[in-house]
């Protein structure tokens, strides 16, 4: 009863306008919650995003690098192919 009077009075004082000059009608509470939220996860994703493509380009990265070298001292002839061969499926497996 306290809580509706002072609603009435208010709009009295403020022209008509209500709580929050009438911005806050229509859940407009529930909204910018909403959208908050919304702000929130879209900057987790993203953070996510780039963390998961990081790591890949570093992991991926370093293989591709090091089956270049080997590639190159197999064909200068600097390493057998059995250990070429031995060398390959280490890299692969990391």
């Amino acid at each position: 009863m306290l809580l509706r009077g002072t609603g009435v009075l208010s709009r009295c004082f403020e022209g008509g306008a209500g709580y929050m000059g009438g911005y806050m009608h229509g859940g407009g509470g529930f909204l910018m919650i909403l959208g908050a939220l919304a702000l929130i996860a879209l900057i987790v994703i993203a953070v996510v995003t780039l963390v998961k493509q990081a790591r890949r380009r570093h992991e991926g990265g370093h293989t591709d690098s090091s089956l270049e070298l080997l590639n190159d001292r197999y064909v200068k002839g600097e390493i057998t192919e059995e250990e070429y061969v031995r060398m390959k499926k280490v890299i692969k497996e990391k």
